[in-house]
Parts: structure tokens; C-alpha cells; sequence
């Protein structure tokens, strides 16, 4: 059994670095019932580890440098095309918003989702303090085009990340337009009005995981005579390893373009096959026979 195990825990992190790593901003919600009805939604595009981003919150006419209120995201872990929320209450949003799936497990409560319809909000990879994503602008949003008082803006689809606010890519749907909505109101609930929920989508996303996850190519796979080919679009340099199901490392090479591989020297089994391409690792399943 731990064999087992620590083959999954090796195979599972060579799987999350397959990709690159992109979060979008797609809902910010102001809804009209205090802080019990406010939340973020951000859409993990690919697999990511949210220990490495914060959402940053820039309040009012403050700056992002001196007044930022860092959220911190890593209680998420890893995730991988799925929607997540930073939300005051999950009770209030699963009366709200019952036909979403908004859950304990999907989302993160958080005292410091107290924005006002004026505030702004940044995703930020930690490592270098990088700015992926911004919703809202730099100053005060009172009177703004983008102020959403008693409302919400949602990602208009196939726009982001962007890390410069770029109003044309949102749509706002107006001040106080949930001023009376929600059970709170004793009204329909809010996911009557608040209908972007859930619903973005990106096909450049989808597309740039596709032509990524296609850099390379390994065949044949299984390999039956003790030689692989690897078949790359990218004629760089790269260095490659192999690993057995224990997380050993039992072969490195540094190939260009495509390159045959000799693994006669391997028993039979389950490999992992790991290399990094602009900088970003990927790695693939191999079996040897």
C-alpha cells in the first residue's frame, strides 16, 4: 500500500505541473444583504496551487501598495478547471444561490470580503508579486463607469486574465440593481438577477492547455523494444527525466528537437515521464513492457 501511495503522490505532481497557470477574476458580487452576500469567483483555468497567489483587496480612494488587504488563498490547495469563491457566508449564499455549487468544498470564508461597490480587486502570484488579474480600477470607484454598488460586474466570456483593468472586458450591471432582490429582501433569491454565475468560459484558455499539453509527444508508448522517440515542437534544448513509481529518478538527458531515447536498461512498468518547455514543466505517463 505505500508503494502505492507514494507512486500516486509522485504521479499527481508531476500531473499539476503539466501546465501553465492561469486564475481569472469572473464575478465580484455586491449584494444588497451586508457582507453575508458579498463574494469573489475566480476560475482556475489550469492546474494550480492557490498557495502560490493571493487576492489582493484595494478599498476606496486607498492605494494598492499602502492599503491592500492580502486574502490569503492557499486553503484551496490545488485545483484545475473548477470555479472557486471567497465569500462572508456560505449559508447565506446557498439560500441565495441554491441551484449553484457553491460549497464547503469550492469555497473559502474570508472577514476581509467586505468591499463596497467602490472597491477594486487584484490576483497576485506571490513569487515576484506579479499582478495575473485586476477587476475595478485604481482609485476610489464612487461615480465611476465600474462602480457596482448593489451589484456586480461579471467577466464577459473568452476576456483575462488581464493584469491592467480593462473596463471593455466586464460588464457591470448597473447601481443598486439588487437593492431590494435577495430572501434577505424578502424577494426571489439573487441568483434570479445575478445570472453570470458559473457561467464564463474562455476559449483561449481551452485552446493554449490543448496546444501545451501537445508539445511533446512520446512513441511508442508502451514501449515494446527499449527505445522511445520524443517528438517535440520546440527544436530548444531540454533537459528530460524519468521516474519509477517510487519517485525515484532513474534516467536525465538533455534532447533537442525530436530525439530517440534509450531504455532498454529499465524493467517493465509504470514510468513518469517529466520535461520542461519555457520554462514550464509537463510530464507524461510511460509504460516499458
Amino acid at each position: 500500500m505505500k508503494k502505492i501511495y507514494v507512486f500516486l503522490v509522485v504521479a499527481l505532481t508531476f500531473s499539476f505541473s503539466n501546465y501553465s497557470q492561469d486564475l481569472v477574476l469572473t464575478n465580484v458580487v455586491d449584494g444588497s444583504c451586508g457582507n453575508t452576500s458579498k463574494f469573489v469567483e475566480i476560475y482556475v483555468s489550469e492546474t494550480a496551487d492557490l498557495a502560490d497567489y493571493k487576492l489582493v483587496r484595494r478599498s476606496n480612494s486607498g492605494t494598492w501598495e499602502e492599503d491592500g488587504v492580502d486574502i490569503d488563498l492557499s486553503a484551496f490547495g490545488t485545483r484545475t478547471d473548477e470555479f472557486i469563491y471567497v465569500i462572508r457566508d456560505l449559508e447565506t449564499l446557498n439560500i441565495e444561490f441554491p441551484n449553484e455549487d457553491i460549497t464547503e468544498g469550492n469555497s473559502l470564508v474570508s472577514e476581509d470580503i467586505s468591499h463596497n461597490g467602490d472597491d477594486s480587486y487584484r490576483l497576485v502570484k506571490i513569487d515576484g508579486d506579479v499582478v495575473l488579474d485586476q477587476f475595478g480600477g485604481d482609485t476610489d470607484g464612487t461615480g465611476e463607469t465600474w462602480e457596482y454598488t448593489d451589484s456586480w460586474g461579471s467577466r464577459n466570456n473568452d476576456a483575462g486574465p488581464n493584469p491592467v483593468f480593462t473596463e471593455s472586458e466586464w460588464t457591470f450591471h448597473g447601481v443598486d440593481v439588487l437593492d431590494d432582490q435577495g430572501v434577505c429582501n424578502e424577494a426571489v433569491p439573487l441568483e434570479n438577477t445575478v445570472n453570470t454565475i458559473g457561467g464564463y468560459t474562455n476559449v483561449n484558455l481551452v485552446a493554449k492547455d490543448f496546444q501545451f499539453n501537445s508539445a511533446i509527444v512520446l512513441y511508442p508508448n508502451p514501449v515494446t523494444n527499449g527505445e522511445f522517440t520524443i517528438q517535440s515542437q520546440e527544436n530548444s534544448s531540454k533537459n528530460i527525466q524519468i521516474y519509477d513509481i517510487l519517485g525515484k529518478k532513474v534516467l536525465e538527458s538533455k534532447v533537442i528537437g525530436n530525439h530517440s531515447v534509450n531504455v532498454s536498461q529499465l524493467k517493465s512498468g509504470l514510468y513518469i515521464f517529466s520535461a520542461e518547455i519555457d520554462g514550464k514543466r509537463i510530464s507524461k505517463k510511460m509504460i516499458i513492457k
